[in-house]
């Protein structure tokens, strides 16, 4: 199984600073500072080669998205938490998943059926 996170790249993390006014203003947690988005990916029934062609073409934009494998960078100041996300998102990454590893051409289409939970 291969996991990985994405989150925008500082510049483009409009989505969290959106949440963090909304968090800071409507429940007023006004010591809250700053805001982290990470998507989770956890990828089975894939080869290397398939994820790592998968990663700028499926999971993330390599312009506005930073990908960390297996872990990503936290301080000890900050605090993670996890929810999760439709069935109709995990439907639509696992069918461009598979179209990435068809047209890879490296015989990498899964033998399994693929498994991607986020």
């Amino acid at each position: 199984m291969w996991r990985l996170f994405v989150e925008k790249k500082s510049n483009f993390r409009s989505e969290a600073e959106s949440l963090l006014g909304d968090l800071r203003e409507q429940l007023r947690l006004t010591t809250l500072t700053d805001l982290r988005i990470l998507q989770r990916y956890d990828i089975e029934g894939v080869s290397e080669d398939a994820l790592m062609a998968a990663i700028s073409t499926v999971f993330a934009e390599p312009p506005v998205d930073d990908v960390y494998r297996e872990t990503f960078p936290i301080t000890p100041e900050e605090r993670a938490f996890a929810s999760s996300f439709s069935l109709v998102n995990l439907i639509n990454v696992q069918t461009l998943l598979h179209n990435v590893c068809k047209s890879s051409g490296e015989g990498s289409v899964p033998q399994s059926p693929l498994r991607v939970r986020m």
